[in-house]
């Protein structure tokens, strides 16, 4: 389905199904799915919403549990409502490009999406990340305040110029990866030489509309 959120709870998923003692094969006959695909969303691919309310009934947990931080015992939900969050402009999942820091708009997400979070949107431009399902004219939400862990998304500033790809760190070397179906995006390294500032982690993705 178009339009469709997708998530980044991998690990979510990993721990709840592990917890549950179910293999990959049996959770991928579970939701009619192939058993590569439910290593790739564990390995951090991006898992759309419907798929997460299916994963959701096979792990025999409820939605929120799969894509929010659960409440704190005796707390209530509080009703849905809304924030505004900033788009920043667009940033390449492809050859790098300087971000401005300037509002171009500002958007009506879920308060649950949002979690109290500093976070902000981005338009991506290109395909460098399109195994990850963040395709070119998809809206990804960003947490400027997360710290990411290796094969997280995340959007890095490389010497005054941004890019959106996957994160490893060893010792001071740092490597942003394409997770792509186009064989010409390779990964890059980059040392404490190069001025690096990573962005935030993104958190989901929305997917373009057709018009």
């Amino acid at each position: 389905m178009r339009g469709e959120r997708r998530f980044y709870v991998g690990e979510r998923i990993k721990e709840l199904r592990e917890a549950r003692g179910i293999g990959q094969l049996a959770l991928a006959v579970n939701i009619k799915k192939r058993p590569e695909t439910i290593w790739r969303w564990e390995r951090g691919g991006g898992i759309k919403e419907s798929d997460c309310r299916r994963l959701a009934r096979a792990l025999n947990v409820t939605f929120d549990e799969i894509v929010q931080t659960p409440l704190p015992p005796g707390a209530e939900p509080l009703p849905t409502s809304y924030v505004k969050v900033p788009l920043l402009g667009i940033c390449p999942a492809s050859d790098k490009k300087i971000v401005l820091d300037e509002v171009i708009e500002w958007e009506w997400l879920p308060r649950e999406d949002v979690r109290g979070r500093r976070v902000y949107l981005l338009k991506v431009k290109g395909d460098s990340m399109n195994r990850a399902g963040i395709d070119d004219g998809d809206k990804i939400l960003v947490d400027a305040e997360a710290q990411p862990d290796n094969g997280q998304v995340v959007v890095a500033r490389i010497d005054g110029e941004s890019t959106i790809k996957r994160f490893y760190r060893d010792g001071t070397t740092v490597t942003l990866s394409p997770d792509s179906t186009n064989p010409k995006h390779q990964p890059r390294m980059f040392t404490k030489q190069n001025e690096i500032m990573l962005r935030g982690v993104v958190r989901s993705v929305w997917m373009k509309r057709v018009k």
